[in-house]
């Protein structure tokens, strides 16, 4: 049971080795375009890439040692742990040089074409909020016409689904929000 773990744990150890890896790809590829780029951003990229030709290294070491029985587990987590930190520092130095615009550019063009989207979104649930249902007429034979009058007017105003416009505008400022913050997020995400 006690080397089920063990063979557990280096296989989990084995998953974060993959996915730095990865990663250290992905920072020598934005490296190799900021040195093509040339410039300032070449200056600064070509000074990271000691750094990154240091990582790889001990990645590989690490790789080493995982299949070594020699060293203890405790140095290997250790080690991948430490690892793990250096990719993450790399990462934000790798992406200054590679940004470009500053931040409150972006985050103004962002907002500006955000605000066409939101009021697209707001128009379409306007008019999905404004469609008119099947009456009650419709689906009820058999019954009192009075009572169908009575439905009738109800099914103008409300969507099937309930939402109304209020609910159509709360939910277009959701989504806004919520596409910052992806967008954020994934543009975070693809850099790493």
């Amino acid at each position: 049971q006690q080397v089920e773990a063990l063979t557990q744990e280096n296989g989990q150890l084995k998953k974060q080795l993959e996915e730095l890896t990865k990663k250290t790809e992905g920072l020598q590829s934005q490296l190799n375009t900021c040195q093509a780029e040339g410039g300032e951003k070449s200056k600064e990229a070509t000074a990271l890439q000691k750094e990154l030709d240091e990582t790889k290294a001990e990645l590989e070491q690490v790789k080493k040692d995982l299949a070594n029985s020699q060293v203890s587990d405790q140095a290997k987590a250790k080690k991948v742990t430490e690892l793990t930190e250096k990719v993450k520092e790399l990462e934000n130095k790798v992406q200054a040089p590679t940004i470009g615009k500053s931040l409150t550019e972006k985050l103004a063009h962002l907002i500006s074409s955000e605000k066409g989207d939101q009021t697209n979104a707001e128009e379409n649930a306007t008019k999905e909020a404004t469609k008119e249902t099947p009456k009650a007429a419709d689906k009820v034979e058999g019954k009192d016409k009075s009572l169908d009058q009575s439905q009738e007017g109800k099914g103008k105003s409300l969507p099937k689904t309930g939402l109304t416009s209020m609910g159509a505008v709360i939910g277009g400022l959701g989504t806004l929000i919520s596409s910052i913050g992806g967008f954020f997020f994934y543009k975070n995400k693809k850099k790493g």
